[in-house]
C-alpha cells in the first residue's frame, strides 16, 4: 500500500449503491494509485460495499458514523481521517473526467494558495 497524494470523500447515507458510479469514475482515473477513497456513512447504509471494485486505489477506508446528519458532518469526519495533505470532496452525483485527480495533484504542485478543478 503505497501513500496517497490525494484523499476522496465521499458520503452517502444511503447504500454503497448509490455511489457506485462514482466510485467507477473514480476508479478510472490516471492517478488511481495516487488516490484514497474513503467513504463515509451510517452502519447500515455501507453493507453493500463491494471490496472488489474498491482495487486500484492506494488504499481505502470505510469511516461509519452512528448518526449522519448532513453530508459536511460526514464529510468532516472523513477529512478527519485522511492520510493524504490534499483532500477532495466527492458527491454522487459528481463524475469525474479520468484526469481529474492527476491535474489536481500536479496543480498543488505550483505556488498557488489553493487550486480547484476545471469547470
Amino acid at each position: 500500500m503505497s501513500h496517497p497524494l490525494l484523499s476522496v470523500i465521499l458520503a452517502t447515507p444511503g447504500g454503497y449503491h448509490t455511489v457506485r458510479k462514482t466510485v467507477s469514475h473514480l476508479r478510472s482515473q490516471t492517478a488511481c494509485g495516487s488516490l484514497e477513497l474513503i467513504l463515509v456513512g451510517p452502519p447500515q447504509a455501507l453493507q453493500d460495499l463491494e471490496v472488489e471494485e474498491l482495487t486500484g486505489f492506494a488504499r481505502y477506508q470505510v469511516v461509519r458514523i452512528e448518526k449522519f446528519q448532513s453530508i459536511g458532518q460526514a464529510n468532516a469526519a472523513g477529512i478527519r481521517q485522511a492520510a493524504a495533505s490534499i483532500v477532495a470532496l466527492a458527491e454522487d452525483h459528481c463524475f469525474p473526467d479520468p484526469h481529474w485527480a492527476e491535474n489536481l495533484i500536479a496543480a498543488h504542485q505550483g505556488s498557488w494558495a489553493a487550486v480547484g478543478p476545471g469547470v
